[in-house]
């Protein structure tokens, strides 16, 4: 099988600054002061100054910017023994709230592309703006939206469902922040063609497309995302950890 999970947690190795090693497995906590907690990582708003990792087989891992004062890392160090008490610690230092996702690993081969999903093309742009236009009526589309479709036509697999003469429902591609040879997988549906199982079948699709290009798929979600969590789980992928940040 090839090391998909073994890229994964490269993936989120480095973007936790530690070594792949430790998030594969590690049996008491540790904080990492690591640089990349003040770099502004492609695909993210702002630096994250806190960010923490566990799995079942990880105890937890905090990365955390040096320029954070050592006095509240030792005390926090020294006063709470789990990860919980961690993030409790820091939300009362920082007046702030973690935001956890899972982060998945894909476990099998891909499912070849469903009858009915569509690899989109440079030629279909019309189509997905009008697709973007519909479920965000309140963004500026106009500045970056045919740069970031062409952005994606280059990076990953796109796959989308037509009906009723339009796109309504497509995976996308996010930006990652390393050039490591990984695509996120995302999928939005319109809210009138949801529960027909059009998610599941264009994020199958693109996964196997991923894999095709010599590329390992990425599936990440909200913690509290059970859909998220469900599709993910139907096509192939299996749960790594949590990853919560500051």
């Amino acid at each position: 099988m090839p090391g998909w999970k073994h890229i994964t947690e490269a993936y989120y190795a480095k973007l936790l600054g530690a070594v792949p090693c430790i998030v594969s497995h590690c049996d008491s906590l540790a904080f990492i002061p690591a640089a990349v907690r003040d770099e502004h990582l492609r695909g993210y708003s702002s630096p994250v100054q806190l960010c923490t990792y566990n799995s079942p087989s990880c105890a937890g891992i905090v990365s955390y910017s040096p320029s954070i004062d050592e006095c509240v890392i030792d005390t926090i160090r020294s006063e709470c023994a789990t990860l919980e008490a961690i993030h409790g610690a820091f939300e009362k230092v920082f007046a702030k709230k973690f935001h956890a996702s899972r982060k998945f690993f894909l476990a099998k081969t891909p499912d070849a592309a469903a009858e009915g999903t569509k690899r989109l093309t440079p030629a279909d742009y019309p189509a997905y703006e009008t697709f973007h236009r519909t479920l965000f009526p309140n963004a500026h589309q106009e500045e970056w939206l045919s740069d970031y479709y062409r952005s994606m036509m280059e990076r990953a697999s796109i796959y989308g469902i037509f009906r009723d003469g339009m796109l309504v429902c497509t995976t996308d591609a996010p930006d990652t922040p390393f050039d490591d040879p990984v695509v996120e997988i995302g999928v939005n549906t319109l809210p009138a063609y949801r529960g027909h199982g059009f998610a599941t079948m264009v994020s199958a699709a693109a996964a196997a497309g991923i894999v095709r290009q010599g590329k390992t798929p990425l599936w990440s979600c909200a913690y509290s995302n059970e859909a998220s969590r469900r599709i993910a789980l139907h096509i192939g992928f299996n749960e790594l950890g949590v990853m919560s940040s500051l």
